[in-house]
């Protein structure tokens, strides 16, 4: 049996990682909700979603993404992972942890990221 979660988060780390915004669109519901980090607000819908995006990714960095571990239990599940960001003759690592919700679709209702 397959493991739509599983699946999800996969390619939400290599989408992020290959700079693939259609693909990381496509992921998303169309009611889906982003809050990254928590507690700076929630981000909803589509094309609230694709701004996130578009804000993140215009900034004069690269983003390399080392998954350590996907854990998934029915329609949730956690991507942690690390995003090496360099730009301008700096690099920074970041541990993330992030919570995903999948729809019956499978695609992501909501995600939710813990990092400092």
């Amino acid at each position: 049996m397959s493991d739509p979660v599983r699946a999800a988060l996969t390619t939400y780390a290599k989408v992020w990682a290959t700079d693939d915004r259609d693909g990381f669109l496509g992921l998303f519901a169309e009611t889906a909700t982003i809050e990254d980090p928590v507690g700076s607000g929630v981000v909803e819908g589509k094309a609230a979603i694709a701004e996130f995006w578009d804000n993140v990714h215009s900034l004069p960095l690269t983003y390399e993404v080392e998954v350590v571990r996907i854990v998934s239990c029915g329609l949730e599940g956690v991507l942690v992972f690390n995003v090496t960001t360099r730009g301008e003759g700096m690099a920074m690592t970041v541990r993330i942890v992030d919570v995903f919700t999948i729809d019956d679709s499978g695609h992501i209702a909501s995600m939710r990221a813990f990092w400092d």
